[in-house]
């Protein structure tokens, strides 16, 4: 086994950790937390495939169920800011600052 074939599971590992803790450290919500620890999870996956830990079919249905996941939390996440900026386009589509409506 080369050294090489481990470099990212370790960065997925690596990047999933730095977003649990920016997530803990800005008070991010829960769904913040799925979403690194999935991305923990996934390096992890790759590196227990790779040792022979666990079989492929193993790694293949954990890895079904971590790309379902993390879909609803893409759906949930384009849903929450399409209603935050649906929200300010609609406050800034009013009377402009400083025109003149007097007419």
């Amino acid at each position: 086994m080369r050294i090489r074939s481990f470099i990212l599971p370790i960065l997925l590992i690596i990047l999933g950790t730095v977003l649990l803790l920016l997530g803990i450290i800005m008070k991010q919500g829960a769904w913040v937390a799925l979403g690194a620890s999935l991305t923990m999870i996934t390096g992890v996956i790759a590196i227990f495939l790779k040792l022979g830990v666990i079989q492929r079919k193993v790694g293949f249905t954990i890895g079904i169920a971590c790309t379902a996941v993390a879909i609803l939390l893409a759906f949930r996440n384009y849903h929450e800011v399409s209603t935050v900026r649906g929200d300010t386009n609609e406050r800034s589509t009013g009377p402009q600052a400083g025109a003149d409506n007097t007419h």
